[in-house]
Formats: structure tokens, C-alpha cells, sequence
């Protein structure tokens, strides 16, 4: 899909693993005018050798053995920024009572986010993009979805 349709007073999540920006149409599908609403940001993430020390496992079965990978602290952080600005945009949704929502993240974040929101936000998204747009200009993301 390369452009989205996003009607007057619908509201953009753009996303990814550490931050999201949720803005609101003031205009129209044709010329989007997006406000900034809210803004977040993962904190720090330090490097991952500075979060474990530990070296992977080892798993035994019999004769065999196989190591485990280690953990990829960087995804789990990921994972629960995008789980908190799912709970954002719910709490928004219940505060604003937007009708619809358009979601912009990319791939694997957006596949994420849709196992995320809650059934109440799912029933207003009215499109989505699987781009990574999060660092453009508001301007720029709005080009993006001119329909």
C-alpha cells in the first residue's frame, strides 16, 4: 500500500522500537495538515554487553548439547516501548474518543503493534503503512499519506 487515506480528524500513530508520535488530521485525505499530539521516547538503551555479563547457556539432551542465544536486550526494550505507546494510544482513544486511527510503523513494529492495541483502537484503525517514518519531518509524513 503506498499511500494511506487519512480523514479529517483521524489520528496518526507513527512508530518504531523507541519512539512514537501521534498526531491528528486538521485536514483533508487529499492535503493532511497533522498536529503533534504526543510524543514518546524509549529511554537509553546501553549496549548489550554492558546489560548481561553472563556468557549464553548450554542446553544438554543426552549425548548432544546446544548453546542458547544470548539475549537481545535491545529487542525486549523494544518490544516494551511499543507495549506502552499501544497503552498510550488506548488511553488516548478512551480520552479523545477519536473515530479513526491510522498506524505507521515499520515491518516487524507494526506487525507487533497490531497484537498490541487493544480490540477498542483495532475497531478504528482504518489503514495502515509499513514504512519507517518515524524521524521525518511532520511535513514529510504528511506527504507520505496524501491520498
Amino acid at each position: 500500500m503506498a499511500n494511506v487515506s487519512v480523514p479529517n480528524g483521524a489520528w496518526v500513530m507513527v512508530a518504531d522500537h523507541s519512539k512514537a508520535i501521534l498526531l491528528e488530521n486538521k485536514g483533508t485525505p487529499i492535503a493532511p495538515h497533522l498536529e503533534v499530539r504526543k510524543v514518546m521516547e524509549a529511554s537509553s538503551n546501553p549496549r548489550t554487553h554492558e546489560q548481561g555479563t553472563d556468557a549464553p547457556g548450554t542446553v544438554y539432551s543426552g549425548s548432544h548439547h546446544s548453546t542458547v542465544d544470548q539475549t537481545d536486550w535491545h529487542a525486549i526494550a523494544g518490544q516494551r516501548f511499543l507495549e506502552r505507546a499501544a497503552e498510550a494510544l488506548d488511553a488516548l482513544k478512551t480520552q479523545e474518543g477519536f473515530a479513526s486511527v491510522v498506524i505507521i510503523a515499520p515491518p516487524k513494529a507494526l506487525a507487533e503493534l497490531r497484537n498490541m492495541i487493544s480490540d477498542t483502537v483495532r475497531a478504528s484503525v482504518v489503514g495502515e503503512l509499513d514504512k519507517d517514518l518515524v524521524h521525518l519531518p511532520v511535513a514529510d509524513i504528511g506527504r507520505h499519506i496524501a491520498a
